[in-house]
């Protein structure tokens, strides 16, 4: 458990509820892992798993880019309440930013030199969101830079990606997120991504000034890798993952 404003595990009762936990590992996505460690090689290849246990590969997937996912398009000479590029949201909500905005938390943008911000002021916020298109039967990865903005109060970031959500902790530096989403569409379809503050103990978008803030968002799939699961368990649909690295502890592909 881990606290929100309506609970606190220190002081109350909260409890949570999980089953059938899965490990799975998305590939063709950037390396991430710590720099004292090094990317392992002869790994096993799915010829280690019997056949029964495989199934088909799935084919190359293309995905189309985020439009403005790095918040270039637009020039401020500071920070101003705009629409990025591209993006959703509702007027006076969503901010683009310069590396050189001390009013925002300061220091460089991850990726050029603008971010974007969205606030959540005493209970009034939009996400930021943007119509992507998604192919039949594959699952999404949506990669990010993200922080709470500096200064103010720590809050968290909702991802979500059509119906299915995700809700991450952040920090006051900017770190790097993954979110791994199954949508598990039968057709060629398209849904909302979309990005917004979310409460936690010291922060509630419904009542306080909070703001997450993020930058180069990118989007990658799974392709080309046999699904290995074991014959007694059923391949899951719908479980979203996440993960955050550290951008000194990352590598490129």
């Amino acid at each position: 458990p881990y606290a929100t404003a309506t609970c606190n595990p220190s002081k109350d009762d909260c409890t949570i509820e999980i089953d059938k936990v899965v490990l799975t590992s998305p590939t063709n996505q950037p390396t991430l892992h710590p720099s004292s460690l090094q990317p392992t090689t002869n790994q096993p290849t799915s010829s280690s798993i019997p056949s029964s246990q495989q199934t088909t590969n799935q084919p190359t997937i293309t995905l189309s880019a985020l439009t403005n996912g790095d918040f270039e398009a637009d020039s401020v000479t500071d920070w101003n309440y705009m629409v990025p590029t591209g993006w959703q949201c509702a007027s006076g909500k969503c901010v683009i930013a310069s590396s050189s905005s001390t009013s925002w938390g300061g220091g460089a943008a991850p990726s050029g030199n603008y971010y974007a911000a969205i606030q959540s002021t005493w209970g009034s916020f939009s996400p930021l969101s943007q119509t992507i298109s998604i192919p039949a039967r594959v699952s999404i990865s949506v990669i990010l830079y993200a922080r709470s903005r500096p200064i103010f109060s720590i809050v968290s970031m909702k991802v979500q990606l059509g119906s299915l959500s995700m809700v991450q902790n952040l920090t006051q530096s900017w770190l790097l997120y993954a979110f791994t989403f199954q949508p598990a569409y039968s057709t060629n379809s398209t849904a909302n991504l979309t990005f917004a503050p979310y409460a936690t103990a010291t922060c509630n978008p419904s009542k306080d000034d909070c703001t997450i803030e993020i930058d180069k968002v990118v989007l990658t799939s799974p392709t080309n890798q046999p699904t290995l699961h074991p014959s007694s368990l059923q391949p899951t649909t719908n479980q979203p993952t996440s993960s955050s690295i550290p951008s000194s502890q990352q590598t490129t592909n």
